[in-house]
């Protein structure tokens, strides 16, 4: 896949083929940002095979005649079961352990419910949204947030 001489791939064809040989039969959402660094592409994957689901985040630097892809953050598979999840911020069930759920929870704006909520403390664009944007709905003390992907978080907020 990766050659000595100059390189015509792009940061998602690279994606694409480091998903196909090191993840092979695992499907699902992934996508390729451009960084603020340039020629650098952040990857990003939540794939699964079966009832098994993965987080994949790998940074792809096309600054050089070999592209070099660096995992960025190692995620281990899960299964959707749901996780208890207890932090200052509040209590409640999740699907994955894979989200900053303390976060969401410390900043969602409890009493402008519903309300969609981008859960990242860095620039936002950074992000894909599939990922990254909850759709938060409830009441004050027992809220759901929701991603597209069907990851979720119900927690009751600690007053």
């Amino acid at each position: 896949m990766f050659r000595d001489a100059a390189h015509t791939d792009t940061g998602p064809e690279i994606f694409q083929q480091i998903l196909k040989d090191s993840y092979a039969g695992w499907t699902g959402f992934h996508t390729c940002l451009p960084e603020s660094l340039p020629q650098h592409d952040l990857c990003f994957a939540e794939v699964h095979k079966g009832n098994r689901y993965r987080q994949i985040e790998i940074d792809i630097d096309l600054s050089r005649a070999t592209p070099v892809p660096t995992e960025v953050a190692h995620h281990d598979p899960y299964t959707r079961r749901p996780v208890h999840i207890a932090a200052v911020e509040g209590h409640g069930t999740a699907n994955t352990r894979d989200y900053g759920w303390e976060y969401l929870m410390r900043n969602v704006p409890v009493h402008r419910l519903p309300v969609t909520f981008l859960a990242v403390e860095n620039d936002p664009s950074a992000f894909p949204p599939e990922m990254f944007s909850f759709r938060c709905t409830g009441t004050p003390t027992s809220i759901t947030c929701r991603n597209s992907l069907g990851d979720y978080l119900t927690y009751t907020p600690n007053t």
